[in-house]
């Protein structure tokens, strides 16, 4: 397979493991050139079959939505920019795919290639958490909305799927900015105190 240039299909529902959550997941992962903090372990499975595809090869994944704008998600974004097109984005929302899973999943095709200076990718997104699996099924395979995007603009930047009027919008505002926030400039914020804290204090001022 490999003398030939590579795997044609890969079709993966990848572990979704977040560091935090099982640091052990990481061991011997962390000199790997796709490992990064706050990544999610399904993220290195991507950028890993990329690299096992041939030219002109495709994979498809089902996984969590919310790498496009992932701080911990920047080493895969870039590689789907630049070493390749995605073709098709189906992002579920609410809608459960795993019941027993309390995350927003994603569907992504991606094909091989050396990507071009603009395309189109077929979006569509579920609103209805409860829609019925017919729905769903035929919502899937039938006409999706045209998001057109510039690959380079995008490098080290978040992906947004927007229509070409709301896109027209973004640009505007994006070319009267004055000023960008860093990524260490970014924080949570004021932090109320816990309810516990002020109902005990309550408590105790009664008695």
């Amino acid at each position: 397979v490999f003398k030939q240039g590579g795997v044609d299909v890969i079709i993966g529902n990848p572990p979704y493991i977040k560091e935090f959550v099982n640091k052990y997941a990481f061991n011997g992962l962390h000199d790997n050139k796709y490992y990064q903090g706050k990544m999610d372990l399904w993220t290195m499975f991507a950028c890993i079959s990329i690299d096992l595809l041939k030219n002109s090869g495709v994979m498809g994944f089902i996984a969590p939505n919310n790498w496009v704008t992932n701080a911990g998600a920047s080493i895969m974004r870039n590689k789907i920019l630049k070493d390749g097109e995605l073709k098709t984005f189906i992002d579920f929302g609410d809608y459960k795919v795993f019941q027993q899973a309390g995350i927003q999943t994603m569907i992504f095709i991606f094909e091989k290639q050396k990507p071009s200076k603009k395309y189109e990718i077929d979006y569509l997104r579920i609103s209805d958490k409860n829609i019925s699996e017919e729905k769903l099924i035929l919502d899937i395979f039938s006409e999706k909305t045209k998001i057109e995007i510039e690959p380079e603009k995008l490098i080290d930047k978040n992906i947004t799927f927007s229509n070409q009027e709301s896109g027209s919008i973004f640009d505007k505002i994006e070319n009267k900015k004055n000023f960008e926030l860093t990524e260490k400039e970014v924080g949570q914020g004021i932090v109320a105190a816990p309810d516990k804290y002020f109902l005990e204090k309550d408590i105790d001022s009664y008695n």
